[in-house]
């Protein structure tokens, strides 16, 4: 389902995955139409966490963020599905990443990247916490698209590692 909420064009044009990892249709309507999911749920894949988002009152998955080991750290992802974009639901996402990561991973320091042009994924950033950092301009998509990024990172003073 996650997958699935990424799959159109307009998140694939920001998010540039390979077509192995994308849900085409009908499945991805069939997938997002499904809304008997009342919590979300934390899932670890190789070297990244991610965190199902459900909408509590429709069940519905709203979004994915995840939490994944770098060569230059950990790093925030994230998306939304169509049907919850544009309400100012990114911040909260991002911040449920920041109190998985800093809260129960017990990682010091995360750091998420947007396209330039992406105003709301860059809003929802600054307003989730993350400041502003020195990174490499241009960042190369899954798909091999090059994009002017802006980088943000966020640390927590005394984060904390679940047992």
């Amino acid at each position: 389902m996650g997958l699935a909420s990424a799959s159109d064009y307009e998140a694939q044009y920001r998010l540039g995955w390979n077509a192995t990892h994308i849900v085409s249709e009908p499945r991805r309507s069939q997938l997002l139409d499904t809304g008997s999911r009342r919590r979300g749920r934390i899932m670890q894949f190789k070297d990244a966490w991610y965190l199902h988002g459900v909408d509590s009152y429709t069940g519905q998955h709203a979004g994915m963020v995840s939490v994944g080991r770098q060569p230059h750290g950990y790093e925030i992802g994230g998306w939304l599905a169509p049907a919850f974009r544009r309400h100012r639901l990114g911040s909260e996402l991002y911040g449920a990443a920041l109190t998985l990561a800093h809260e129960h991973l017990g990682i010091a320091t995360v750091v998420a990247g947007a396209e330039n042009t992406n105003t709301a994924c860059r809003r929802a950033l600054e307003t989730a916490g993350f400041v502003a950092m020195q990174r490499a301009p241009v960042h190369v998509l899954p798909n091999g698209r090059m994009v002017n990024s802006s980088w943000y990172a966020h640390t927590a003073s005394t984060p904390r590692r679940c047992s």
